[in-house]
């Protein structure tokens, strides 16, 4: 299960977006959409020793998810070492997202 969740964005059609950290110290993005649950991670966030951290920020009236990937042992939101913004649509949930 989850450590903590918090959500981060919605859109007017009742999208949902966040970030969660799952018992082994990982930080995730998500977005609920029509009942759906999907996690979000960016490939290659994190660093040397330390977990994936993701963390999805906001979502527009398309559909479309903006966040950062992290690079650091700390979560995305405790650290300066955060990495690109990243932005990708609903298909795109849990896979490489474009610049």
């Amino acid at each position: 299960g989850a450590t903590w969740t918090e959500a981060d964005g919605i859109n007017s059609s009742g999208q949902i977006v966040g970030g969660y950290m799952d018992s082994g110290g990982t930080e995730h993005g998500y977005m609920l959409s029509f009942g759906n649950f999907s996690t979000v991670d960016y490939p290659g966030a994190g660093g040397p020793g330390a977990p994936p951290g993701t963390e999805v920020r906001g979502i527009n009236d398309s559909g479309q998810m903006v966040g950062l990937k992290c690079a650091c042992s700390y979560g995305c939101g405790r650290s300066s070492s955060k990495g690109p913004a990243f932005i990708g649509s609903e298909s795109e949930s849990g896979t490489a997202f474009g610049f």
